[in-house]
């Protein structure tokens, strides 16, 4: 015969003891050739028989067999005979034996073999995707150390894959086991557990590496995708250099609805086409502990919330990022409890606009706090640098905020380039702040410029640099200061220039916050650690810092602050020196020398004058 009667066995599975003793499967389709039937208006017909010839299940009449699969689940043990039979009664079929299998744990190794048991070390499987075929539901998969060039690996069953970290907490393990796409195509799809946390116990990637993802399909992240309503633990693994070429989502993507766990998670040079080249999150449910976002260079912004449904991350950095439009947008609309964002360093990344874009919430009542962020020299290569409300709604609790020297390189020093930017509310916006360090980089603290009437922003137990006068409203927003504010002087950091925003032994801002208080009418409680986990306030019993890092002083001590002009061109003797007394309000003496020139003296004034250039010491 020229075109024989043939059909393929696309796929079949045991039945998984740890589950029930009846959940094998057989998939079969593709029936094409042979003489169709003309009579009955159906091309072929298929069925099952067990094993002593008996019909187990069908038939199943067919018009075009080539486009027809079908997946019989819900099998038990035991040896199956699939046929499929055509107008002139010819047969042919296939034998599918099922067995009862036990739960297990498979190995996977560079040096395996696709036709060993994956059951041991030695006995490894060569590659992810048999390892996940052969595995039952709640099995454990363990790759050994080496580097696996796998893509398109679709997990359909409650699965833990992990390197040994699995077995012995050794995080050498995670650089040196590596999921790699090889730049061919996207790595993983997640497409298991459904609608519950306690799911993470049996969905899990852990202690690995996964990079060069490279998704040219829309509907798939670069390197994991969770799909719609699916559940994932992320465990102590890096995503490094994966790309989505085609939507958001670099590195992550977690859809409609998922619950994704991340821990202990570093985003590293990962890119996407649009949104997150990190993480890219629509309307998920998050809860996630200690995560790095850092290197990336491609992509609208790295950390993209498109809806949440839960909120829950902390500990989360994200250092030296080049974006075309944000470095992270959150957009928390449809919260279904208070979201929490704690312990947030936003540092040394770049950006065109609103590089904290803050969009959407809650407009049901749930709040969002923003616990210990730090803020802190960014560039906006356009406006908006530091911390910006569009579309907002809702409730925004800050507390413990330091936002400080975020530049824009190429817009005025005017009020939409504040460190803190409000520019329109959906719905009705309260913004709330306490306990936080307002600097006033590009002129301006805080200021709105609200198109609607709805927004109010109170802040109290803060400093703001520049005071008042740095704050604007504009029309539309009532910014309300309450009276425990610090609205002059300077916060004497121990050394901004190099990155260390705590607070130096002279800052009056030490014990000036609040442990508890009602700010803008919403009761509000500090955090009772700092941004690195030190206690909050320090020493017990005092009153907390303003300011995201808590200081072991409790309150501001003595100190000197110096002004001085330095000689100018062709200027050789015209230097001085101020020495400013702070928190002191006696009277003084100042005893001057210098080790540039031994026999210098000076009298016991404030200002030394004729200065030539060298070092000198003042002691008050």
């Amino acid at each position: 015969m020229n075109d024989p009667l043939r059909f393929d066995v696309i796929s079949y599975g045991n039945s998984c003891s740890a589950v029930s003793n009846s959940n094998g499967f057989i998939q079969w389709g593709n029936i094409q050739g042979g003489t169709q039937y003309t009579d009955d208006g159906y091309d072929y017909r298929t069925a099952l028989n067990n094993e002593a010839g008996s019909l187990f299940d069908g038939y199943w009449h067919l018009d075009n067999g080539s486009s027809w699969s079908y997946n019989r689940d819900n099998m038990q043990d035991g040896k199956f005979y699939v046929f499929v039979e055509d107008g002139s009664g010819c047969v042919v079929g296939d034998t599918i034996e099922i067995v009862e299998q036990a739960r297990d744990t498979y190995y996977v190794s560079t040096t395996g073999s696709n036709s060993n048991t994956g059951t041991s070390a030695s006995d490894a499987f060569a590659s992810i995707a048999t390892a996940v075929d052969y595995a039952c539901t709640n099995d454990t998969i363990i790759l050994l150390d080496g580097t696996y060039y796998e893509d398109s690996l679709e997990i359909d069953k409650n699965l833990v894959i992990g390197s040994e970290f699995i077995l012995d907490a050794d995080t050498n393990h995670i650089a040196a086991t590596i999921i790699d796409g090889d730049d061919n195509g996207w790595i993983m799809s997640w497409e298991s557990g459904y609608n519950s946390w306690s799911d993470t116990t049996n969905n899990q990637i852990v202690g690995l590496t996964i990079q060069n993802g490279n998704s040219t399909n829309s509907g798939y992240a670069g390197g994991v995708k969770v799909e719609q309503s699916r559940v994932l633990l992320i465990d102590h693994v890096v995503f490094k250099n994966n790309q989505n070429n085609q939507n958001g989502g670099g590195a992550l993507w977690t859809g409609y609805d998922t619950r994704i766990a991340l821990k202990d998670v570093v985003f590293d040079g990962n890119s996407s086409s649009q949104n997150g080249s990190g993480w890219y999150s629509g309307y998920s449910r998050s809860y996630s502990r200690n995560l790095v976002f850092k290197n990336h260079a491609i992509g609208y912004d790295v950390i993209h919330v498109s809806g949440a449904r839960e909120f829950d991350v902390a500990d989360v950095k994200v250092l030296n990022n080049v974006t075309t439009q944000h470095t992270i947008r959150l957009n928390l609309y449809d919260l279904q409890s208070d979201a929490l964002l704690t312990n947030w360093e936003v540092r040394n990344n770049t950006a065109q606009n609103r590089l904290v874009y803050i969009d959407d919430g809650s407009r049901d009542g749930k709040k969002s706090y923003y616990n210990n962020w730090l803020v802190a020299d960014n560039i906006s290569t356009g406006d908006h640098p530091g911390i910006n409300f569009m579309n907002s709604s809702g409730k925004y609790v800050f507390n413990n905020l330091t936002v400080w020297n975020n530049i824009a390189s190429g817009g005025a020093a005017n009020q939409y380039n504040s460190q803190i930017y409000h520019e329109y509310s959906n719905q009705s916006t309260e913004i709330i702040i306490t306990n936080s360090i307002i600097g006033s980089t590009n002129g301006y603290a805080l200021t709105s410029q609200d198109w609607n009437t709805n927004t109010t922003i109170s802040v109290d137990y803060s400093f703001i640099e520049g005071g008042a006068s740095k704050t604007d409203g504009g029309t539309n927003t009532t910014i309300s200061l309450g009276s425990s504010n610090v609205l002059s002087g300077s916060p004497y950091f121990t050394d901004a220039a190099n990155g260390d925003y705590s607070l130096s032994n002279v800052s009056t801002l030490l014990g000036a916050g609040a442990s508890t208080a009602t700010v803008g009418g919403i009761s509000i409680t500090a955090p009772t650690t700092d941004l690195y986990g030190n206690p909050r306030p320090n020493p017990a019993g005092t009153n907390p810092d303003i300011g995201v890092i808590e200081s072991p002083d409790s309150s501001a001590q003595v100190g000197i602050a110096l002004v001085s002009e330095n000689n100018g061109f062709c200027e050789t003797a015209s230097g001085s020196i101020t020495a400013n007394l702070l928190n002191y309000t006696g009277t003084a003496t100042y005893a001057w020398s210098s080790t540039t020139y031994p026999s210098w003296t000076w009298n016991a004034t404030q200002t030394a004058i004729s200065l030539a250039s060298g070092d000198y010491k003042v002691v008050a």
